[in-house]
């Protein structure tokens, strides 16, 4: 079959064209979020959705761990409520998250303390 379909939520198909079911299974499961060693731990590349419905870590876009928050970006509440997000979804300490690259953009990177690549890896391949 040229294409796949993959149940989404309130029942609504989404059609792949030109992939099997298998295709989309890998594309799904082993879509890259980039993690980066650090000197003092890793490094996590985010893409910033503010202004949000609610709080929430919404997968993989474009490289980057796609993640949600209501704050406005204004006077860096977004990116406070960022690191909100991330402490509480990877399960670490604040003090462990801090904004690296990118206060005034949507594309921006972290840094987890304390924790490796492959640790990392594992915690952001989890969802």
């Amino acid at each position: 079959m040229p294409w796949a379909e993959n149940s989404q939520p309130f029942g609504l198909k989404t059609k792949y064209i030109g992939h099997t079911e298998a295709d989309i299974n890998f594309l799904t499961i082993n879509s890259m979020i980039a993690v980066q060693a650090h000197a003092e731990g890793a490094t996590l590349a985010v893409r910033a959705q503010p202004g949000a419905r609610k709080n929430a870590v919404l997968g993989e876009q474009a490289g980057a761990l796609k993640v949600a928050v209501m704050a406005p970006p204004e006077d860096g509440r977004a990116n406070a409520a960022l690191v909100e997000v991330l402490k509480a979804w990877l399960g670490v300490k604040r003090s462990q998250v801090e904004l690296l690259i990118g206060p005034t953009n949507r594309n921006k990177v972290f840094l987890i303390r304390g924790v490796t690549v492959e640790q990392l890896t594992a915690l952001v391949s989890r969802e």
